[in-house]
């Protein structure tokens, strides 16, 4: 009976070290975010690719970006496809934009805060915050994905 009793407490001990371990791993990776490729088609046919690494659990680039002015080096260390979604995150996707081009369709679609809504036209209405980020996010652009979003 007693080697009975101390298997079961053995393995009630890995089985709760496992699960341990398991939510560690779990709360890092939501701490971390994630990492999604993408492939832009612009207007003048051009592919820009990168990657978008998304914050937090939030999948976005920056989850506080209609609430949190956002710096200059945070706009500067990102990639033309992370500028990219950055800007339709808050001007465009957080209003529910069903967008035209299908790599941003195609991204936001997979996003589980975006709700698409026929009716919306893009713009929205902006926070100062979120207002003041995407003329920042624009500054640091050539222009390639200023209209991707109506075609």
């Amino acid at each position: 009976a007693e080697e009975a009793e101390e298997a079961a407490r053995k393995a009630q001990e890995e089985a709760d070290a496992a699960a341990r371990k398991k939510a560690e791993e779990e709360a890092r990776k939501a701490q971390e975010g994630s990492t999604v490729s993408i492939s832009v088609t612009g207007a003048d046919g051009t592919v820009r690719s990168g990657t978008i690494h998304r914050q937090g659990t939030s999948e976005r680039v920056f989850p506080d970006s209609n609430t949190r002015y956002l710096s200059a080096s945070e706009v500067a260390a990102l990639s033309d496809a992370e500028r990219c979604i950055a800007w339709n995150e808050i001007i465009a996707a957080s209003n529910g934009y069903c967008f035209m081009n299908s790599s941003l369709a195609n991204y936001f679609n997979s996003c589980s805060w975006y709700y698409p809504n026929p009716s919306a036209d893009g713009g929205g209405v902006l926070t100062d915050a979120g207002a003041a980020n995407v003329s920042l996010l624009k500054s640091y652009t050539d222009g390639w994905w200023l209209d991707l979003a109506r075609y």
